[in-house]
């Protein structure tokens, strides 16, 4: 599935000058969240912490190829197959 949409936070890496012109050439529409906004920071840093906690810290392999297989099988599970408190502790599958 191709990137669509991107939200990031507005830190000097995400803003106009560099990565934003990477988004704009696939036609990826990047949305940079509001400053001090916990609602919306705090779910991309449980996301950070939980690929930290569940696929860097053991799943990566020896190589980049490994590492970027396991990632995918790992944002997988994650978007599809574990429950979440947002959807009740319900799973998408």
């Amino acid at each position: 599935m191709p990137v669509q949409r991107l939200i990031s936070d507005n830190g000097p890496a995400f803003r106009p000058h560099g990565f934003s012109r990477i988004c704009i050439e696939p036609g990826i529409k990047q949305k940079l969240t509001r400053a001090c906004r916990s609602q919306t920071n705090a779910k991309t840093g449980r996301l950070i912490q939980s690929a930290l906690r569940e696929w860097a810290c053991g799943h990566s392999g020896p190589n980049s190829d490994e590492s970027d297989a396991a990632l995918t099988h790992w944002t997988h599970c994650y978007n599809w197959h574990r429950p979440h408190h947002g959807t009740a502790l319900r799973s998408s599958s």
